[in-house]
């Protein structure tokens, strides 16, 4: 007697489904397999009707088909396995078969019951092994081993806390943040029916739809009485192990130990809101120690994300760029508003600038800041955050900055506020109307919530829930309403609170980025502005003299201001043809005069770079030489100058004084600059590559000619 697959199974009922032949190719697109396997499941499945004397017709270049007398016997036959198709009610590709088996060998699958998967997975014997070794191999990707058992199977052998780590991973590696999100904004969690979120058991065990409504309100309620926000990718993860959390505790399984930490958090306000909530929701599962357990490992996780470490989060001894940025991060968010983790580039740049500060300050290397007064006149805002941020680094760990360097870290918030600014400009302003139904008070509260939260949202009018079917929607992009409208509108419609909560805040942040408004030119969208606040309170006699002469005054007002530029890459700066190996040079002026003709030589710089710097020596002494075996002579800033440094390897080291003691030197970084701050992002870089690689000049000076010095260098920079 033939036995049929699952997915024979399904092949007859769509065939069964249809009047019109279907091909092989339609089936094998269908059920994510190749021909060849469709013709073998075909060919089993002939086999198994001819034994229930049913033919199933195969036409070459037309496909398959039954007739219409034998369509409703077909029916009856597969009816019973209509009843056990597989659980999402679709057959699975190879890829989703193994994440299946990933889900079950979380879910707790017994060895036994894997013939029962692989029944249900509609596969045969040798293609559940291979789907079984693809699962084992994800567990192994994420560092555990699976206890494997000949027929047996396997076995998932862990801690607690791994195991939801495990079940945390899948999760998110298997639902697109941004699409769990957008199921949250738009999802109805007061609707009977919730469309499932994924099509593996597993995540929809976990974030199962009906109870993902009050997980979302317990998060945020957390959050919010906290007065703490995470970024988009550190919601996610809350999210997803809140629920699996509260999975496991259901079902008798507790974190195994407390949570060890450098910090004890036992008395801040997050600590106190999520024991509440925990009691609250799992008061009853349990115990007094196992509630404590949970709470310190939730919030451990959660301070570690938003950086808001307390004053002591750094000492003397253990300072890092990582942990001194957090101060700054926290800062901007605390007084700005501004999230810089939102910009991971420049969020780079500015730890790589933190770390060359304190790699200078550990070589008594002190960097002027040629924009200072400018900085202060056109950010001051800005730099008195700075200020408080390090003021606190200051108090945590006696590391002291320069105000020249506060000065460099309240332009990248400069650079970080005016890419926002742009971002904004490019989505334009959104015209909206409010529908309210509680009176003024409820108006009130929604413009004060929506004028703080998104300032480009202009509004146009207030409409009651009349006012609102008779309303001409013309020139409205959103309506915002607080209350249900009865009938459907011609615009998008978000409802939200009066008071608006993160829910609410991120349906209208993500209508924002997705909104085909029309950008205008910054230009453009200041002088309408402009001319808007004027008509509000003037005649206007002569708009357009008036808009001329505001366009003149708006031009000339940028004069004087610093320019906020994408700098070189020190990759970018040190010229291929400046480079040279074992030159001979015995003494300070030998080397730097070797390195100086090199750059006057290929147009860098003139003739009187060299003078400067031995000038720039005699003034301020032996300013130069690094420790770590560079020397970094540089002359003033001259507009004939390009923006180059040599790489001059010695072949023996030269020993100079410096304030008393010697040092020496090996490799020799001349560089020109028609301006100082040009210069700045490249030598951040290059105190990096020193503090990071404290054999560089050493792995420098071995190699035998300059396109293997070159090419030796790139490699270090590509490292940053």
């Amino acid at each position: 007697m033939v036995e049929i697959t699952k997915r024979c199974v399904g092949m007859i009922d769509r065939i069964c489904a249809e009047k019109n032949p279907v091909t092989a190719r339609e089936l094998a697109d269908e059920f994510h397999v190749s021909e060849r396997t469709v013709r073998n499941d075909i060919a089993l499945a002939k086999r198994w009707l001819a034994e229930r004397g049913v033919e199933l017709c195969a036409r070459p270049r037309v496909g398959f088909s039954f007739s219409d007398d034998e369509r409703p016997i077909v029916d009856g036959l597969i009816a019973p396995f209509r009843e056990t198709k597989y659980s999402e009610g679709r057959y699975l590709n190879a890829d989703e078969r193994a994440l299946t088996l990933v889900g079950e060998i979380l879910s707790g699958v017994r060895v036994s019951q894997f013939d029962e998967v692989q029944e249900r997975l509609g596969v045969s014997r040798s293609t559940y092994a291979r789907d079984l070794d693809r699962a084992v191999s994800w567990f192994s990707s994420h560092g555990v081993d699976l206890t494997r058992g000949g027929k047996q199977g396997v076995q998932l052998v862990i801690k607690e806390s791994v195991w939801r780590k495990l079940a945390v991973d899948f999760l998110i590696e298997n639902i697109n943040g941004t699409q769990l999100l957008t199921f949250i904004m738009l999802c109805d969690f007061s609707n009977a029916s919730i469309p499932s979120l994924s099509n593996l058991s597993f995540v929809n065990e976990m974030l199962d739809a009906e109870a993902l409504g009050s997980i979302v309100d317990e998060v945020d309620r957390c959050l919010d009485g906290a007065g703490i926000t995470l970024r988009d990718d550190d919601y996610v993860w809350l999210l997803c192990y809140f629920a699996v959390m509260i999975h496991r505790v259901r079902d008798g399984s507790h974190l195994d130990e407390p949570e060890v930490g450098r910090y004890d958090y036992t008395s801040s306000t997050i600590y106190d809101v999520m024991m509440g909530s925990l009691a609250k929701r799992l008061g009853s599962y349990v115990t007094e120690r196992q509630l404590k357990t949970e709470t310190d490992f939730i919030v451990h996780r959660i301070m570690s994300l938003t950086r808001l470490a307390e004053p002591d989060d750094i000492s003397p001894n253990r300072a890092s760029a990582e942990s001194i940025c957090g101060y700054v991060v926290n800062a901007v968010r605390q007084n700005l508003g501004f999230e810089l983790g939102e910009d991971e580039e420049l969020l780079n740049q500015l730890k790589m600038h933190i770390q060359a500060a304190l790699v200078r300050m550990q070589m008594r290397h002190e960097a002027k800041n040629p924009m200072l007064e400018q900085a202060k006149e056109q950010f001051p805002q800005y730099i008195e955050v700075c200020r408080r941020a390090f003021e606190a680094v200051r108090w945590a760990t006696g590391i002291e900055f320069t105000e020249d360097e506060v000065a460099y870290i309240a332009m990248y918030i400069a650079v970080f506020a005016e890419r926002r600014r742009d971002a904004m400009s490019r989505i334009g302003e959104v015209r909206a109307v409010l529908i309210c139904g509680h009176g003024a008070g409820t108006v009130t509260f929604l413009k004060e919530s929506l004028k703080r939260e998104f300032p480009s949202i202009d509004i146009l009018d207030t409409l009651s829930v009349f006012e609102a079917t008779s309303y001409d929607y013309l020139s409205v992009d959103l309506v915002l309403t607080t209350i249900d409208v009865p009938v459907p509108l011609s615009r998008p419609l978000i409802k939200v609170h009066p008071i608006l909560t993160r829910l609410d805040i991120r349906r209208i942040g993500a209508f924002l980025k997705m909104a085909p408004i029309e950008p205008q030119p910054c230009d453009s969208v200041r002088m309408d502005e402009l001319m808007r606040v004027i008509s509000r309170h003037c005649n206007i006699l002569d708009r357009d003299g008036l808009r001329e002469s505001l366009s003149e005054l708006v031009d000339n007002d940028d004069a004087g201001i610093i320019e906020l530029v994408e700098l070189p890459s020190l990759v970018d700066v040190v010229k291929r043809r400046c480079t040279d190996v074992h030159v001979e040079a015995r003494t300070w002026d030998d080397a730097v005069r070797i390195a100086a003709d090199k750059l006057v030589e290929n147009g860098c710089a003139t003739e009187t770079f060299l003078e400067d710097v031995v000038r720039m020596r005699d003034e301020y002494g032996q300013y130069s030489v690094l420790p770590g075996g560079i020397c970094l002579p540089h002359a003033f800033p001259n507009p004939d100058f390009e923006l180059a440094m040599t790489l001059v390897t010695l072949d023996r080291p030269v020993t100079v004084d410096f304030s008393g003691s010697p040092m020496t030197f090996s490799c020799v970084m001349a560089i020109s600059t028609p301006k100082t701050e040009l210069q700045s992002k490249a030598l951040d870089q290059l105190f990096c590559l020193l503090d990071e690689h404290p054999g560089l000049v050493a792995d420098l000076c071995g190699a035998s000619f300059p396109s293997e010095l070159y090419r030796k260098f790139r490699g270090y920079c590509q490292r940053l």
